[in-house]
């Protein structure tokens, strides 16, 4: 009499209500052992789409992920309408001539780029800010994001967190004195309800506002390209 296969190896999208999720088909280390701990696969998740949602801008959301930038080799960024002027002492030194920043005048051109640059399979990081977003919209950009194995991460505004998104991982990030106290919000696996407190290491006035536009004249940036963006 053959065994029954267990639930989690059935497909890689199942697991049992008292389990974490397996892992995505690629993550990338956060560079913090206790938010690794708390995401299936034991970091951000390739070729999915999470969600970030903040009480303001420049509370530490870009320095979050400077480890796994660091991390990515060979990485390309591409920032669509940031709140700031990038602040260059918050990148790696790597990254500084790779990032392309983005500024379309409409929301619906920012998505529209956003979708692009998903399907081109030509970039290593997305960075997407919207302040209004709907649900048909988000659940394109997820899907697009999973056509390649690009970080794609959408920072929304702190109400979003009662609103439904399609997004796999969703975190709330508050400022601390030290760093970031996250909230898992959305994951694949049971719910968590502690916060991950985070310490960010050399925390300056410059890495804390996180798009500082006193630092933007040496972030070498490129403007928008038309065949993205108009």
């Amino acid at each position: 009499m053959n065994t029954p296969a267990s639930l989690e190896n059935l497909h890689p999208a199942l697991w049992r209500a008292s389990q974490l999720a397996q892992a995505p088909a690629a993550v990338v280390d956060t560079g913090y052992a206790p938010l690794n701990d708390v995401l299936p696969g034991g970091g951000w998740p390739l070729g999915e789409l999470i969600e970030f949602c903040l009480p303001q801008a420049g509370i530490g959301e870009i320095h979050l992920l400077r480890p796994s930038l660091t991390a990515l080799e060979a990485a390309s960024v591409v920032l669509i309408q940031p709140p700031y002027p990038p602040c260059a002492t918050n990148w790696p030194t790597q990254l500084a001539s790779s990032c392309l920043w983005l500024r379309p005048q409409h929301a619906t051109d920012a998505l529209w780029a956003a979708e692009q640059v998903l399907r081109s399979r030509s970039f290593t990081v997305l960075l997407l800010w919207q302040q209004t977003l709907s649900f048909q919209a988000a659940r394109r950009l997820h899907l697009a994001a999973q056509a390649g194995r690009t970080l794609c991460v959408l920072y929304r505004p702190w109400r979003a967190c009662s609103q439904a998104s399609p997004a796999s991982l969703r975190l709330s990030l508050q400022p601390t004195p030290q760093g970031l106290s996250i909230h898992v919000l959305k994951r694949r696996g049971h719910p968590h309800s502690s916060p991950v407190l985070l310490r960010l290491a050399t925390r300056t006035k410059a890495s804390h506002h996180g798009l500082d536009s006193s630092t933007f004249p040496s972030f070498r940036t490129r403007h928008p390209h038309p065949t993205l963006a108009h």
